[in-house]
């Protein structure tokens, strides 16, 4: 039975060099401060064989570090530098991407809303322009149901439940969706709290 052990070292500071565009050099060292004379270096080299279209990657001294990288290039045989093929994949976009990412982006908004037991009320009465998210919390004592829409007259379901000690829901909704709520007894406030 053969054990085999590998040494791994965090790796704190990369290098690379293309001096071709179908040639590039990695080294990766373990120290902040190492210097590229000094033989703390973990050198790669990809190589392109433009001919083929064929990729190798090979390490200097079986990935130790204890290489040079101002030596980097005498670790690996002869290799032809060729700018008419390239490693990197040729990447392709048409069209337009857009994104929007979540989260705060323009403002945000506290507001207060007092509901009842008897009637479904929106939270808040008007939602923040461009909303990307929204938070109800529920600080009265006393538990709120909570619905994507108004009362649909079947009130057999009332919606998710948020108890009233202390509780609270996120809800990733934009503000074209409008949240209902209603209380089970009373009239407790809900703090609503909006990003966009």
């Amino acid at each position: 039975m053969e054990v085999r052990q590998t040494r791994h070292q965090e790796i704190k500071l990369i290098k690379y060099d293309d001096p071709f565009s179908n040639i590039r050099y990695t080294g990766r060292s373990s120290s902040l401060r190492g210097l590229d004379s000094e033989p703390i270096w973990q050198i790669m080299r990809e190589y392109k064989n433009c001919a083929t279209g064929i990729t190798v990657e090979t390490h200097a001294n079986m990935g130790e570090f204890n290489c040079v990288w101002n030596d980097r290039t005498t670790y690996f045989p002869a290799a032809i530098g060729d700018n008419s093929c390239s490693i990197a994949p040729s990447v392709s976009v048409s069209g337009t991407i857009s994104t929007t990412p979540s989260g705060l982006m323009n403002q945000g908004r506290h507001s207060f809303v007092t509901v009842n037991s008897t009637t479904w009320t929106a939270l808040p009465a008007s939602p923040l322009p461009d909303r990307n998210g929204v938070s109800i919390q529920n600080e009265s004592g006393i538990a709120v149901r909570i619905r994507y829409v108004e009362g649909i007259g079947d009130l057999t379901w009332k919606g998710s439940r948020i108890p009233g000690n202390y509780a609270d829901r996120f809800y990733d909704v934009k503000d074209s969706i409008v949240l209902y709520a209603m209380s089970e007894s009373g009239s407790p406030t809900l703090i609503i709290e909006e990003i966009s």
